[in-house]
């Protein structure tokens, strides 16, 4: 056992931080974001993973929750009238792809750019009849432009970033009753443009392997976290 703790401690030492460079670079009062120094003020940290530096690319799978459509969902429709309804939700599951680029004027960012794609289901269960339950299903497939900054890097393989989504929500609405029309005030409209503005936390396992955990508010859901790869 005491053989195994130096090897652990060894192996930490060489896969947590092989993500970050330190560099010491003279930095003059004020001229860079505090986010972006160590607290001795003359180094510098950058994230390091992928090709070409602080560029590359990065693939990642997430769940999200908990959904904000489905209690927004469940106040309208009980403000309509139908009774005893409970919800429930599938997802969010999603897909997102972004590029990593260093711009030349802001010297030691990192700013990622992509495209987010996610899946939800909601679905709200109601008697239509005092003998049959009928059943809502909401679907949204969202597809969503990803811009984000990271703000912080550390050598212990954290690293935070402020994230802002915007695109399309194609939704649609599914009813499963025995009424060949749906008898109920529905005046129920989704916004088909959908937003979100978060901020996330990421910890490398290894060089290109992370896991990250997003909270934001906008459509969609509060909470997100999954895993990301970088190549």
């Amino acid at each position: 056992m005491r053989k195994l703790i130096p090897l652990i401690s060894i192996a930490g030492i060489l896969l947590l931080p092989s993500c970050y460079c330190s560099k010491a670079i003279p930095l003059s009062a004020g001229s860079h974001p505090k986010f972006l120094q160590s607290l001795n003020s003359s180094y510098v940290y950058e994230l390091c993973c992928g090709s070409g530096g602080r560029t590359g690319n990065e693939i990642s799978a997430y769940y999200g929750f908990p959904s904000y459509q489905l209690t927004d969902l469940t106040k309208h429709y009980e403000a309509t009238g139908l009774t005893n309804v409970n919800g429930s939700t599938i997802g969010q599951f999603g897909l997102r792809f972004n590029h990593s680029v260093a711009p030349p004027f802001i010297r030691l960012k990192i700013i990622r750019l992509g495209i987010d794609y996610s899946h939800t289901k909601n679905s709200l269960r109601f008697d239509e009849t005092s003998t049959t339950q009928s059943e809502l299903n909401f679907i949204s497939n969202r597809l969503m432009f990803n811009t984000s900054i990271y703000t912080f890097v550390t050598l212990k393989g954290l690293a935070g970033y402020l994230q802002l989504q915007g695109g399309a929500n194609f939704f649609q609405k599914e009813y499963d009753g025995p009424s060949t029309e749906f008898s109920f005030t529905d005046k129920y409209s989704p916004v088909y443009f959908d937003y979100q503005l978060a901020y996330g936390l990421q910890y490398f396992l290894v060089n290109r392997l992370s896991l990250f955990a997003e909270a934001g508010y906008g459509s969609g859901v509060y909470l997100k976290t999954g895993i990301a790869f970088r190549f």
